[in-house]
């Protein structure tokens, strides 16, 4: 069981990175081009999301009720920042793909949990 200090700076941690994700996800890409073989788009989406639930698992137990409710939120989240970018922010676009890499990232980790809660 965590510290009430450990949850604190867990959720703390949480709430900085859901912040970092989406002024990532909502800044307007203005002159930013990058290069085909440079594109690591989909891994950076991939790493973001398997952060956030990595660091959800700092204040909350894996596979809790709180923790489950958490991911779905994170899925939710994830759905949420890709919708508003293809309708919302000038210069963006939501991309299927890049949807589908924030839910890998969330499952690797959830999956990475379940294997090591069964050992």
């Amino acid at each position: 069981m965590r510290s009430a200090k450990q949850r604190k700076i867990g959720w703390a941690l949480v709430l900085i990175w859901v912040t970092l994700v989406a002024y990532l996800s909502f800044s307007p890409r203005i002159g930013l081009e990058i290069p085909a073989a440079l594109d690591f788009d989909k891994l950076a989406h991939f790493v973001m999301y398997a952060s956030l639930a990595l660091l959800l698992s700092i204040p909350l137990e894996p596979f809790s009720k709180a923790f489950n409710f958490m991911l779905v939120l994170a899925f939710l989240f994830a759905g949420a920042t890709e919708l508003t970018q293809h309708y919302l922010i000038q210069n963006r676009t939501g991309d299927w793909y890049d949807f589908a890499a924030n839910l890998a990232g969330l499952g690797f980790v959830t999956i990475i949990f379940w294997k090591r809660i069964k050992t």
